[in-house]
């Protein structure tokens, strides 16, 4: 648990510190040389991004606070069995019924300030989890976007023949031996391509920028994970 704890801190340390970064990472995301307009899918594939995000966020925070709730259920539940009165029996504490290790800042002799002890522990349990969520929830803002440019990407790729014969007025079902027998297509297809290629690479710099300040307590959390275990 005091590793969690630690792990919590340290993400939103990075999510404080990298504001910059971030906010580099996502101009760079909605920048409007990234679209394909002529790309049917594209807005589709934009809007399940979006709708995914969504989604996980709310499970991601729903699910990280209930291990604080489901704590407080537990000693609850054996607090009130093991203590039928409002003051503990001889030799027993509040500290014996709370589940996570904290220091009491108030008296808890009796069976109601005990409570009132463990809402105190929920309140710096969801603390510590909204700390986790949060990193977690913007490294996924990141790559379901990431992922959702590149099948946008992908498809443009597919497609840049047909693309190009639209936007030129040329008829769909033209068959050319060589592109140079039309120099403006070969111009067009030339274009694309180099621009296919640009986005590519500032897609792979957006990934290598989020993964040097938010890969590596990826790798922590997941060791602090198993020590637990």
């Amino acid at each position: 648990m005091i590793t969690n704890h630690m792990v919590s801190i340290l993400e939103f340390t990075i999510l404080i510190t990298n504001q910059t970064k971030m906010a580099e990472l996502k101009r760079m995301l909605q920048d409007e040389s990234l679209s394909y307009d002529d790309c049917p899918s594209s807005e589709g594939l934009i809007k399940r991004s979006k709708s995914f995000y969504e989604r996980i966020s709310i499970v991601s925070y729903f699910v990280y606070w209930m291990v604080g709730t489901s704590a407080h259920m537990s000693a609850l539940k054996v607090l009130n069995a093991d203590v039928p009165g409002k003051y503990f029996e001889q030799n027993s504490t509040c500290y014996d019924f709370v589940p996570h290790l904290f220091l009491i800042p108030f008296d808890t002799e009796t069976k109601r300030r005990c409570k009132n002890a463990l809402i105190g522990m929920d309140f710096g349990l969801w603390i510590f989890a909204g700390y986790i969520a949060t990193h977690d929830t913007t490294l996924y803002s990141f790559v379901s976007c990431i992922k959702a440019k590149l099948e946008i990407l992908s498809e443009a790729t597919r497609t840049i023949r047909d693309r190009t014969k639209v936007r030129m007025g040329l008829p769909r079902d033209l068959e050319l031996m060589r592109d140079a027998d039309i120099p403006d297509f070969e111009m067009e297809m030339y274009f694309e391509i180099r621009r296919s290629n640009q986005i590519l690479a500032i897609l792979i710099r957006v990934k290598h920028i989020g993964a040097a300040f938010m890969s590596w307590i990826g790798s922590v959390a997941a060791e602090g994970s198993n020590s637990v275990c």
